[in-house]
């Protein structure tokens, strides 16, 4: 299903997010609920500043997004996220296999939404809900006050205690609930082994730039 261009940049502003590190909040790494809006708020901050108000070829909305990833993202926290109980499972050259693959699948995937982002896009940070030992902070994404996506972001706590955002829900639908379902499906029909997820997402790969375009990850 084709997204629609304020849900396309919501994605690409959660993508940015995903696993993000409280990098901002470092000497109070203790997740709580102003942990939690602070993290929030500064990697949304730095999507909105890396995009907003400029226009990239597919390839340079490609090289910006691995950039901010490569700055932001806590990729093994992510995995484990996504894999569940398969990452568990996995041997230790699987999951670092997977944890590289699944950057360059984002970059790929989701990059050519990026390509021209209104300077007048704005995420404001609402309130925080306790959700168990979670956080939910919710917030509105979008140009203007008639054109705005509610966007809600789980923080959860890493293994080593820092606050890191588990997951975002653009309009309801939870992004890395969908990827553990849309993974887990296939992992199953592979008896629990990596190699068939791995050997789904280097085709998906090939073939967009093959195409030698970018879209949206299905």
């Amino acid at each position: 299903m084709k997204l629609s261009r304020p849900l396309a940049i919501s994605v690409i502003v959660a993508l940015v997010a995903f696993g993000g590190e409280a990098r901002a909040i470092e000497a109070t790494p203790s997740l709580d609920a102003d942990s939690a809006r602070d993290l929030v708020a500064c990697t949304a901050k730095d999507a909105v500043d890396a995009f907003a108000g400029q226009k990239f070829t597919p390839a340079e909305a490609q090289e910006k997004l691995q950039g901010l990833l490569a700055k932001d993202l806590d990729m093994e926290f992510l995995s484990r996220q996504i894999l569940g109980r398969f990452w568990r499972t996995a041997s230790p050259e699987r999951q670092r296999e997977f944890s590289a693959l699944l950057t360059r699948f984002i970059i790929v995937a989701y990059g050519g939404l990026i390509d021209e982002v209104p300077a007048a896009l704005e995420i404001q940070v609402a309130d925080v809900e306790p959700q168990g030992d979670r956080f939910i902070v919710h917030s509105l994404a979008g140009t203007s006050r008639q054109d705005m996506t509610p966007v809600d972001w789980t923080v959860a706590r890493t293994a080593d205690g820092r606050p890191a955002i588990a997951d975002i829900s653009v309009e309801g639908v939870g992004l890395i609930r969908a990827k553990q379902e849309e993974f887990g499906s296939i992992l199953r029909a592979a008896g629990g082994q990596l190699d068939g997820l791995v050997t789904i997402m280097r085709g998906k790969i090939n073939h967009l730039t093959g195409q030698g375009q970018v879209v949206a990850a299905r």
